[in-house]
């Protein structure tokens, strides 16, 4: 019998295809999809369904699961590939459409979400998929789907698809509760059912654990069950062969369809959006709970205190970092392409956070002119452009106390570039009043995310701009840079074709304690893009009794030159300078304390950028 989880294994071609394809590395794109077409034939199917996410539905993968990249060449974290006797497809959502434009083999047709789903498009077609890597949510949005023997991909990709990394995993700097007591909370919520878990960061969060196996996320290959009587871990890493006093430890690969199913419990939950069809495969159905949410991710959204003053600490830091950044920037005489100053930063982080800083928590968003309107742009050797003009950075860590999350879109006059242009600045305006009317945002417990989504819209739709991503994500504690259950968004859609996925997501009432960005933006493709995201922390209302409000804990200045303070209310201009009061008031003396280079003129830049507004656009002056 073949293995439900053939990712678990280093798979071998399951029929004769051409040129040998599973032992060969140097495949063409018409001989990936010609590989796959056999094995359409060979198992009677009429497409195969190549989803983005792994076995754990991660949204950020490891080599060896960047099946959908390898086969399609598009790299954005999101899209789903399809393989037809007769045609090619893949999908995406708006953040990606520009970028899957120029990185997507002319094999595959652009399809473009939410206009086109694929479950529609595969109505009345016999499609196979992994079920290792098809979510329950994901699985929903289809008709029927197949189960293939092996992964598809993985036959083709054959020998030269990369091994599964297994690096060291290491205690959680900051927790402020043990294990055990996530666990006995866990417990207490299942009320007698048991969970597994393969969402990646919801196993490090619950056993305080964090590990380095996906770039830029602090998780590490693992499954987990959990019951009233036991808890185990299913990782093979050195650093866990001895079992702890709140889990047991076996080997990733004893995981398997009939562990789940004899499992001591009535029934056994599963998260909707994480859990795979692979793991209830030998679960009676009367005993598959299917839930929206596990609580083991409703728990982690609420940071306790301990977390809160570690994120404290980590944005302070961060603050110091791309202030000076900034600071060294826009006062360098030689104009700075996008991966030297994405690489500045990193160098920043490690000079300033030393042992504290443990890597970037994405790869950065270096944009200048049009690149900007990439939403999700990333330079290389091969495409990096000078920083002149409008230049958009959006750009996160991981410290060992917290994980940070911040985009700022600034003017840089160097190389006879001009002032900002009249539509740069109002785009740039509009953005920033949309996301300062979030920040001062009070508003009830529980509200939902859908619901906050306008308020930062609304200057945009009122001069008929929109932006086809969310306006805010969850963050981790030291962990994963996007992290649910809910979100603020829903505004890039309408009713009709928003998703089952993302209504769950921004329908979820927000809580005191959650840790989210605020990030609106306009693109314009071919001129520039604007982004403006700083990180908030949800608590209880300074004003009102029984009420929420917004702490942005992210302190670095906005763009003088940018902003058209004549389309600025009194209450925006008020908020906008308390703002730059607080980061001048705290950043300043840590910039005084700080290993970092040229401090006097980071401080210089750092004053200059944080004066009060001026009473009109024509008065407006600054270094940044």
């Amino acid at each position: 019998r073949l293995p439900l989880f053939p990712c678990q294994t280093n798979n071998k071609p399951a029929v004769l295809l051409p040129r040998n394809m599973g032992e060969n590395d140097q495949l063409t794109s018409e001989e990936k999809v010609r590989g796959l077409r056999v094995l359409l034939v060979t198992h009677g199917l009429d497409g195969v369904i190549v989803p983005t996410g792994d076995a754990h539905a991660s949204e950020y993968v490891a080599a060896c699961d960047e099946r959908r990249a390898w086969l399609t060449g598009f790299k954005g974290s999101a899209g789903t590939a399809l393989v037809t006797k007769e045609g090619a497809y893949c999908w995406t959502d708006g953040r990606y459409f520009l970028q899957a434009e120029k990185e997507l083999d002319p094999l595959f047709k652009l399809m473009r979400l939410p206009e086109s789903k694929p479950g529609g498009f595969c109505r009345g077609l016999k499609i196979g998929v992994d079920y290792a890597t098809c979510t329950f949510g994901f699985a929903a949005e289809f008709q029927d789907l197949v189960a293939t023997p092996e992964n598809f991909v993985d036959v083709v990709w054959g020998k030269q698809r990369p091994r599964r990394p297994q690096n060291p995993v290491v205690q959680a700097f900051v927790t402020g509760e043990s294990s055990a007591s996530k666990i006995r909370r866990v417990r207490e919520a299942l009320d007698g059912d048991g969970l597994v878990v393969n969402a990646l960061d919801q196993i490090a969060w619950l056993l305080n654990l964090r590990g380095s196996d996906v770039e830029c996320n602090p998780v590490f290959f693992s499954y987990l069950a959990l019951t009233a009587k036991e808890c185990v871990l299913f990782a093979d890493h050195d650093d866990l062969t001895a079992a702890s006093d709140d889990f047991e430890v076996r080997p990733y690969s004893e995981f398997s369809p009939s562990y789940v199913a004899s499992l001591d419990v009535p029934a056994v939950r599963f998260e909707r959006g994480t859990a795979t069809l692979a793991m209830t495969a030998e679960l009676p159905a009367a005993r598959t709970k299917i839930v929206a949410t596990s609580p083991v991710e409703e728990f982690k959204a609420v940071k306790n205190e301990e977390e809160i003053e570690g994120l404290q600490r980590a944005q302070l830091r961060d603050a110091v970092v791309i202030t000076s950044f900034f600071a060294w920037l826009t006062g360098n005489e030689d104009v700075v392409t996008e991966t030297r100053a994405a690489e500045e930063i990193t160098k920043r982080r490690g000079l300033f956070g030393k042992d504290l800083y443990k890597g970037d928590s994405f790869p950065t968003i270096s944009a200048a002119g049009a690149n900007g309107a990439i939403i999700h742009y990333s330079p290389s050797p091969t495409k990096d452009s000078l920083i002149s003009g409008m230049y958009l950075c959006d750009t996160g860590a991981h410290y060992r106390d917290g994980t940070t999350d911040i985009t700022r879109t600034i003017h840089v006059g160097v190389g006879g570039t001009k002032a900002p242009e009249e539509e740069q600045r109002l785009c740039y305006t509009l953005v920033l009043q949309g996301h300062v009317d979030l920040a001062k945002q009070i508003f009830p417990d529980g509200i939902s995310g859908l619901q906050l989504d306008a308020i930062a819209r609304a200057p945009l739709w009122q001069r008929g701009y929109n932006f086809n991503h969310g306006t805010g994500h969850g963050i981790g504690a030291r962990l994963n840079v996007h992290e649910g259950p809910f979100g603020i968004g829903g505004g890039a859609n309408s009713a009709k074709t928003l998703s089952d996925a993302a209504k769950l997501k921004y329908l979820h009432g927000i809580h005191e304690g959650y840790y989210l960005s605020d990030e609106p933006g306009v693109y314009l493709d071919g001129q520039f893009g604007v982004r403006v995201e700083s990180d908030l922390l949800v608590t209880k209302s300074d004003t009102y009794k029984g009420k929420l409000q917004f702490e942005s804990l992210t302190l670095v200045p906005y763009c003088r030159d940018l902003i058209d303070v004549d389309l600025l209310t009194t209450a925006q201009r008020q908020w906008i300078d308390e703002y730059h009061v607080r980061c001048l008031n705290t950043v300043g003396p840590a910039l005084k304390d700080s290993p970092m280079p040229n401090v006097d003129q980071t401080l210089a830049w750092l004053r200059d950028a944080c004066q009060p507004l001026p009473s009109s656009s024509s008065s407006s002056s600054s270094k940044l």
